[in-house]
């Protein structure tokens, strides 16, 4: 399989991080005068952009005003986080050195906050040369494939040498969006139905099997 660039999403994908967001979600909002809500509910929403995740977490007809003013205390509390919980999943940093190894370009696509992303990057791969694109680097979020066509511009490589890696609808749609071909795992925050959207390419199951996918299927 001729793959120049792979593209991941972070959370769910490469990285384990969601104790620490439901932490600092629900810091956040207790800060700005609301309840917390169950980690269950902000993990079915982790991956969407950071507004629509806060609106699902209040009751309807809450402003915009009250929706951006949580989401700024989101990313400051995130910001200075320790992120004690934050870590990347079984196999992750060797499947992903492999990958470098056998000269296949690596980076990032994440609705996080840009600086936010680069930061858990390169705190959790400090060995691994990834190109990074999250919230602000580009000025949309994903599904729209503004961060994907990036990294594909910046690695100089087209559609047909790219795989983008994720777990949840949202990147699904992103890939389908770029026209790139995607690759489903089953570890992160997606729903058992989505195996069945016949936009993915292949569902791997854990990092051997990611692995394997990359260097030996057509």
């Amino acid at each position: 399989m001729a793959v120049k660039l792979a593209i991941f999403d972070l959370d769910g994908t490469l990285v384990n991080t969601i104790e620490d967001v439901c932490d600092c979600f629900n810091q956040a909002l207790e800060n700005c005068g609301h309840p917390r809500v169950d980690d269950g509910v902000i993990a079915a929403l982790v991956g969407k952009p950071l507004p629509v995740i806060v609106r699902g977490l209040l009751p309807e007809g809450i402003s915009d005003d009250e929706v951006d003013a949580i989401a700024g205390e989101y990313r400051r509390v995130y910001g200075s986080s320790a992120k004690p919980n934050t870590k990347p999943y079984p196999g992750i940093p060797e499947m992903l050195a492999h990958l470098q190894a056998e000269g296949v370009r690596l980076a990032v696509n994440s609705n996080k906050p840009h600086e936010a992303a680069v930061e858990v990057v390169n705190r959790m791969f400090p060995k691994l040369d990834m190109d990074v694109v999250g919230f602000g680097a580009v000025a949309t979020t994903k599904p729209d494939p503004a961060g994907a066509n990036l990294l594909m511009e910046r690695a100089g490589v087209i559609p047909a040498d790219t795989v983008y890696v994720g777990d949840t609808v949202v990147d699904v749609d992103t890939a389908d969006a770029a026209g790139v071909r995607c690759v489903l795992v089953t570890w992160g925050q997606g729903t058992p139905e989505l195996r069945d959207d016949s936009r993915i390419w292949v569902v791997a199951e854990d990092a051997v099997d990611l692995l394997n996918l990359f260097l030996h299927r057509d």
